[in-house]
């Protein structure tokens, strides 16, 4: 097309003929027709800029993955379209009202072309393989029906590339069903996706919840059971005060008795060797007397003897182990008492 008009172009300029020779009707008509021209080249290039707007817009709707069906935007594409070409075509018309040339012959109606008309047309060119070329058929346009003689513009060449054409425009439909057709199916997998995902994490979100609020009760059992440990603990360091304290009572009390009790063994040791002095006396007057009396006395002396020893044994070790056992009984229960808290405090964490 651009090729066509810029050949076009040329030849008007290559035309050197001078102005003031030529007839004013041709000098008018030669201006007019460079005018409809230039006209027409704006029109096209902001019609392309158009489409190709649309063609982007219709992509990033594919690549979006919209939901809304592809017949949905195809309707919606085709009315933008039209919008666009009425807008283009009103522009061209009241941008430059005198670079239109006023035929008699030709009706002018809404340049917008009802798609169905052209379909049609379409349909039966390829249907009929023998073209009546001079034949007039009828084109909507708007809501006129215009003749359009088509022995001026179309020729025998032109059928393979008007088929052409429509072959490939109806694979680019097909193809941008297909693409639209797998867009939805993608976006259909996607949204699948994002629910399960987003159920995932709903799930993953309530098991934390849960273990958070059961950790928060395990914190608070131990925190309780801290607290009361500490209350035993200081209680029981009480008792070890106080348990230190009559340890020394006893150890007191039993150094006094200790100590009595030497004094006594010391005046039962003076009367026992006072005694055992008179025994002796005794058994040797007796001795004197008679040996049988003597080794009698001398028998009774010696059991009283050995007697007495084993009292006083007796009573040291039982001072000393009574000592021993106040001792370990009091660190025995102590010990205890702190092993036992401490395997509480273990077993509670």
């Amino acid at each position: 097309m651009d090729k066509k008009i810029k050949a076009m172009l040329v030849l008007f300029e290559e035309d050197s003929m001078p102005l003031d020779q030529r007839v004013e009707p041709y000098s008018n008509w030669r201006l007019n027709l460079l005018m409809m021209v230039e006209e027409f080249n704006r029109a096209y290039h902001s019609w392309t800029g158009k489409y190709e707007q649309l063609r982007v817009e219709l992509g990033a709707a594919a690549d979006s993955g919209s939901s809304s069906s592809p017949i949905l935007i195809s309707q919606n594409s085709i009315k933008s379209f039209k919008s666009g070409l009425h807008s283009l075509q009103s522009e061209a018309l009241h941008s430059n009202p005198e670079s239109v040339v006023e035929d008699p012959d030709l009706e002018y109606c809404d340049p917008l072309l009802d798609l169905e008309s052209l379909t049609n047309l379409s349909k039966q060119a390829m249907s009929n393989e023998s073209w009546d070329f001079k034949s007039t058929p009828k084109v909507k346009i708007g809501y006129k029906e215009i003749s359009m003689d088509t022995t001026k513009t179309l020729t025998n060449s032109d059928i393979p590339e008007c088929m052409n054409c429509y072959k490939q425009g109806e694979k680019a439909i097909g193809d941008f069903q297909d693409d639209m057709q797998k867009q939805g199916n993608s976006w259909s997998e996607l949204s699948c996706q994002v629910k399960e995902l987003i159920e995932e994490s709903l799930q993953h979100q309530a098991e934390l919840v849960r273990r958070n609020d059961k950790k928060r009760e395990v914190i608070k059992d131990l925190s309780i059971k801290l607290d009361r440990l500490r209350d035993e603990n200081k209680a029981l360091r009480n008792c070890l005060g106080q348990a230190k304290v009559a340890v020394k009572k006893e150890q007191s009390k039993i150094s006094n008795k200790a100590e009595h009790d030497l004094m006594v063994q010391g005046k039962d040791e003076r009367l026992g060797s006072s005694e055992s002095f008179r025994m002796e006396k005794k058994a040797r007057r007796a001795s004197a007397e008679s040996p049988l009396r003597a080794s009698s006395a001398m028998m009774e002396f010696q059991e009283k003897t050995s007697v007495r020893s084993t009292y006083l044994l007796k009573r040291d070790v039982r001072f000393g182990l009574v000592e021993q056992c106040l001792e370990k009984s009091l660190v025995h229960k102590t010990e205890m008492r702190v092993g036992l808290t401490v395997e509480t405090f273990i077993r509670g964490f």
